[in-house]
């Protein structure tokens, strides 16, 4: 495999956390993400605990900015 082949992958891998996180999916988004740090240095990911919160977190406004 070159090195612009691995990069494209990464880069794609990368993409799928960015969207996996979007549609608030976080494990599935840390597995992509642990994937893409394989891939970019060759070593196997951290260990990394996740806890996901299934209470909804309420939607904040953005705050008008000071004048």
């Amino acid at each position: 495999c070159s090195i612009f082949c691995c990069a494209s992958t990464a880069a794609k891998v990368v993409n799928f956390a960015l969207q996996a996180e979007a549609q608030n999916c976080p494990e599935m988004a840390l597995g992509f993400w642990r994937k893409a740090y394989e891939l970019e240095t060759g070593n196997p990911a951290p260990a990394v605990a996740i806890t996901v919160s299934t209470t909804p977190q309420p939607a904040t406004a953005p705050q008008p900015a000071a004048p």
